[in-house]
């Protein structure tokens, strides 16, 4: 119940972040909502928030960890924009997923955070049904490519030394 409160609230910061648009064209805090945020707002908004972390020196406000979640929670966002502030907070410890927070010290960290939601989850998902004919078949394609050059520069460059050491026989008068 808290969190639905909580959660508008949310909403409302995240929308009200941009003042321009994609055009350069200002932006009246009314005129956006939180749906109507684009990935490519969203991933402005991103790069934006994580270049100002370190400015506050572990020592946040208090709504800047419900903002972060709001971003992070919105449907637009974007696997790489979500990696990116995920590893920003952990590198300058915001905890937006309140993880650490005084409630879960009284569990002496016996339980572990389980993160299920989709975007959480690791790109190599899909690749755990592959058995090893598939991943060696993938590999070899993936391969193809490079073997041709590969074999021609080491041709060319076995070629120039065995013609560098039979300049090099040759009898001198």
């Amino acid at each position: 119940m808290v969190d639905s409160k909580l959660k508008k609230a949310r909403e409302s910061l995240v929308a009200k972040l941009l003042e321009k648009d994609g055009f350069g064209n200002a932006v009246k805090p009314a005129a956006q909502t939180y749906a109507d945020l684009t990935t490519k707002d969203l991933g402005r908004i991103a790069e934006q928030l994580v270049v100002r972390l370190n400015l506050f020196g572990g020592e946040y406000p208090s709504f800047l960890p419900q903002l972060i979640r709001g971003v992070m929670e919105h449907p637009n966002l974007s696997k790489s924009d979500h990696s990116k502030i995920d590893t920003f907070c952990q590198m300058f410890e915001l905890d937006w997923r309140g993880d650490r927070s005084l409630e879960n010290k009284e569990e002496y960290l016996a339980t572990h955070p389980i993160y299920l939601s989709e975007i959480d989850k690791s790109n190599f998902v899909g690749y755990g049904t592959m058995g090893n004919a598939e991943v060696t078949t993938m590999l070899r394609q993936a391969c193809v490519p490079f073997v041709s050059d590969l074999t021609n520069q080491l041709t060319k460059a076995a070629s120039n030394t065995t013609n560098a050491s039979t300049r090099e026989r040759k009898p001198t008068k």
